[in-house]
């Protein structure tokens, strides 16, 4: 996992996400144009301004997974029982030139 960021979404999110060749963050986005795979308990909490950013883990397997694919450790509804891992080089994700820090 070393050298590697990843960001996973919703098998439907992943194919709009190819298609446009581009990550936007969650305040950039209708609510029409992605699934949100968040829980609405953690999604309440985030701030405003964390929604301007594109969230990426540094490992592919979190916490917050067991929430939203409904494993069965944790009772909750499934949000992302099909959740698709896109795997970025981190050296060269923080060389980019045209990215909004």
């Amino acid at each position: 996992w070393s050298g590697c960021v990843y960001h996973y979404t919703s098998l439907e999110n992943a194919v709009e996400i190819l298609r446009q060749k581009t990550l936007q963050p969650r305040s950039e986005l209708h609510p029409d144009q992605f699934k949100d795979s968040t829980p609405p308990h953690l999604l309440q909490n985030l701030s405003n301004e964390r929604k301007n950013y594109v969230h990426f883990s540094f490992r592919p397997c979190t916490p917050a997974q067991c929430l939203i694919e409904n494993l069965p450790l944790v009772e909750s509804k499934a949000i992302c029982p099909v959740p698709v891992f896109l795997c970025f080089n981190l050296s060269s994700l923080l060389n980019l030139k045209d990215l909004a820090w």
